[in-house]
């Protein structure tokens, strides 16, 4: 090849097609890899949460974590409902027990009726022992019996199958402690009970010189 065939690429002309191509991409210009890694970064971020809240202690070994929240939740619920229960019982009001059941006889006042029913105020059958006024309301009291140097006679029904032993234990406890009784020994139900189960086996009311004996 001549001098005048030599190859000058100086005069060479890019076809419009190579000059029309796309460049080539540049690394890191793809956003591509972008998408990819906030994928995982929120999937990364989502199972901590989910651990962190659903997996108490960090670790399960068996079962679904939610069966064993349910299962606690459900013990919770019950020792709130035994809490409760007990408390409802300590808050029996005995005053209105006393209003609803005794005062037609003994009055608001606890003085009673003169001749007919014996005042519970100042009376040492009330304020003594306080078994004494709890085995009356159990079983009932007949006959003579003297208060503050005043026979009265006349019957006074039980009220065991009426009253139960938190309600009988509440009402002693607030004729022992009302008016110028000033009694301190507080009785309870769990006492009721056994006093209930003691005298099982009475079936009549009781008389003054019954309750008089040991």
């Amino acid at each position: 090849m001549g001098n005048n065939d030599t190859f000058d690429n100086r005069n060479l002309e890019v076809a419009p097609c190579v000059q029309e191509e796309a460049p080539e991409p540049e690394e890191g210009k793809n956003p591509w890899p972008y998408a990819v890694w906030l994928f995982f970064g929120i999937m990364i971020g989502w199972g901590a949460t989910y651990l962190a809240l659903e997996v108490p202690h960090g670790q399960v070994e068996f079962g679904d974590v939610r069966d064993q929240l349910k299962s606690q939740m459900i013990r919770n619920s019950v020792e709130v409902t035994d809490s409760s229960e007990t408390l409802n019982k300590s808050k029996v009001d005995g005053g209105q027990i006393y209003a609803s059941v005794c005062a037609s006889c003994h009055q608001a006042s606890g003085q009673g009726l003169p001749g007919a029913f014996p005042p519970l105020d100042g009376s040492p059958w009330v304020i003594q022992n306080k078994f004494i006024p709890a085995k009356i309301i159990l079983k009932g009291l007949t006959g003579p019996i003297e208060v503050k140097g005043v026979t009265f006679n006349g019957v006074m029904p039980g009220f065991e199958n009426q009253l139960s032993s938190e309600e009988i234990a509440a009402v002693v406890n607030f004729i022992r402690s009302q008016w110028s009784n000033r009694e301190s020994d507080v009785l309870t139900g769990e006492e009721v009970q056994t006093l209930q189960k003691q005298l099982s086996g009475k079936k009549t009311p009781w008389t003054a010189d019954e309750l008089k004996s040991p």
